[in-house]
């Protein structure tokens, strides 16, 4: 493959497609290499590194905020994106420009065979983003990194040749278990691998995996701090149109805070935002920073597809959410429950891989309706798919691609009704433009 500088934004996305195809080996060494041949820039910069099934996104995306607020070059690395490639790198809260991520994405392609030359295989897309983003980040002189990781924690490239000020545990849940492991705790037992040594590890596990990640811990030299152990927090919400604001109170070791009302709905989000406190509580000692600051910036952080709502005339909304698995599809079903909607209509698109049993029925729970449609990803699944895991008695619309589908919802929306969209963040990115056009 050529590996001179793309001329076209097309020509990356097909280098991107080629280079997912066919399966590589699970280990470092390629992530190692690369880093190496960059001259180690994830040294010359404190981070924070963020793991989890769920809420590892909206964590790191609290973290970022607040450091922004406290007068740090916050650099943010997350996945996947919604609509552009460059989503994934953002400079305090704005993206990468586009020819940055040519000419970088170029750079690091030349590198990456050059470690292919060596090690007889192409690194993976993630790694060639992971070494882009510190690349990246060091060129422009970043304070401070907040990297969230790609799948897993042991072995993911993220966690290679890194000491993080922090390492955060946002949850553990089944997914991805064909290589993560069958159950709860060997998930739990690979992203706990994030723990280095001498370094605190910060987790709102809960208490069935909470012991698997603490002697992960201990194995690795780091402190372990339990969020239900080290700080006392309370969500609740406040009526507001069109959905009621969830507000934060905490109490870390150092720091508290009676009522910070947050951007991003919903009760998990409480559980990511003080989470992320008390990771910034334990990272003190080692980067200055002001509670007020970090507080201002918890409460301004936001993220697209995240309980994102969007009002129509006549008192309808729509809502996206990216909930992909049980864990995230059960905390969206209890946020709708208190929602007072007339009815609740949803448009559902999946991704292979998922236990569809239970996360179509968390999804579609009460609606008058269901619309379903192939998300727009390779391992997207066609509507047909979906259908039989729709409870008994609610309509069932197939569409086969997102835009019609849209079109279809849209047309079951009545006064005062909701329309969900959830199931996959590639459904959601690739409809979130259409709908902010349509609620200009």
């Amino acid at each position: 493959m050529n590996a001179g500088k793309p001329v076209e934004y097309e020509d990356v996305l097909l280098a991107i497609d080629a280079l997912s195809q066919g399966p590589r080996r699970p280990h470092l060494q390629r992530m190692a290499r690369l880093l190496e041949l960059l001259g180690h820039p994830q040294r010359e910069m404190p981070l924070f590194h963020v793991a989890g099934t769920n809420g590892k996104g909206s964590t790191a995306t609290f973290l970022a905020f607040a450091l922004t607020e406290n007068g740090y070059r916050t650099f943010l690395f997350t996945s996947p994106h919604l609509v552009a490639v460059e989503e994934r790198f953002q400079r305090d809260g704005v993206p990468m420009e586009r020819d940055t991520f040519l000419t970088l994405f170029s750079e690091i392609l030349r590198l990456g065979e050059k470690v292919a030359d060596e090690e007889g295989e192409m690194p993976t897309v993630f790694e060639l983003f992971t070494a882009l983003f510190y690349r990246w980040a060091r060129e422009e002189r970043a304070d401070v990194l907040v990297l969230e990781t790609g799948l897993g924690g042991r072995l993911d490239p993220t966690t290679a040749e890194t000491l993080p000020l922090v390492s955060l545990l946002t949850s553990v849940s089944l997914d991805h278990t064909d290589r993560l492991g069958p159950t709860r705790e060997a998930i739990a037992w690979e992203k706990a691998h994030i723990a280095k040594e001498g370094r605190p590890l910060v987790a709102a596990v809960d208490q069935e995996v909470e012991p698997v990640v603490r002697e992960v811990a201990s194995r690795r030299g780091a402190s372990f701090h339990p969020l239900t152990e080290e700080a006392r927090f309370e969500t609740f919400l406040r009526p507001k149109s069109p959905l009621p604001v969830t507000h934060l109170r905490y109490e870390g070791p150092s720091w508290s805070f009676r009522d910070l009302p947050l951007s991003l709905p919903g009760f998990h989000q409480g559980r990511n935002a003080a989470l992320a406190l008390l990771a910034l509580e334990k990272a003190q000692d080692r980067l200055p920073l002001d509670p007020d600051a970090s507080a201002r910036g918890i409460t301004r952080a936001w993220l697209p597809c995240r309980l994102e709502s969007m009002a129509l005339p006549e008192g309808r909304v729509l809502l996206l959410d990216g909930a992909h698995n049980e864990e995230s599809a059960s905390s969206l079903a209890a946020f709708l429950r208190l929602l007072p909607f007339r009815r609740r209509h949803v448009l559902l698109g999946a991704v292979a891989g998922k236990d569809l049993s239970r996360l179509v029925p968390l999804l579609t729970e009460g609606a008058a309706g269901a619309v379903l449609t192939r998300a727009p990803h390779p391992k997207g699944l066609s509507p047909e798919a979906l259908a039989p895991y729709v409870p008994p008695g609610i309509p069932i619309h197939l569409e086969a691609e997102p835009g019609p589908a849209l079109q279809k919802g849209l047309s079951l929306l009545g006064p005062g009704e909701l329309l969900l969209i959830a199931g996959s963040f590639y459904l959601c990115g690739a409809l979130r433009p259409l709908l902010r056009a349509k609620c200009r």
